[in-house]
């Protein structure tokens, strides 16, 4: 369970568990709110779509050992979830410390882009090319 307080408005919980079934392990999540009176109620019309893709893009030059920390967090997230929804989408402005490409090459992660792009470092440029990649 996961609390998010507003003083305004209530409370918002998000509440996962785990289900053991015969054919395998079910997860499930909802939210639910706590308002100021202390009513409990449920979002209506959300709709999980837990076959969504999600794509992490990043923008960045010259943090290699972060690319790796990064890769090495999603390997771990993969090995406990098994969901091959995710792809992480990298834009490299022509990083000198190591070489991105061949650590997220050498990763066990399923899914992932490289982009390399030259000239002057553009957070929101980069972000821009992931995005273009995506859609």
């Amino acid at each position: 369970m996961e609390q998010t307080k507003n003083r305004d408005s209530g409370s918002r919980f998000l509440l996962e568990m785990d289900i053991m079934m015969t054919d395998g392990l079910v997860h499930t999540s909802e939210f639910v709110y706590l308002q100021n009176d202390n009513k409990l109620c449920h979002l209506s019309n959300l709709q999980w779509t837990p076959n969504a893709d999600v794509y992490l893009v990043v923008s960045l030059k010259n943090l290699g050992e972060w690319v790796k920390h990064l890769c090495y967090n999603l390997e771990d997230l993969y090995a406990q979830t098994h969901d091959d929804h995710f792809e992480l989408v990298v834009v490299d402005y022509d990083s000198q410390d190591t070489n991105v490409e061949s650590i997220m090459k050498n990763s066990a992660l399923k899914r992932w882009k490289y982009i390399k792009k030259t000239g002057s470092f553009s957070r929101s440029g980069g972000l821009q090319a992931g995005i273009d990649y995506v859609t």
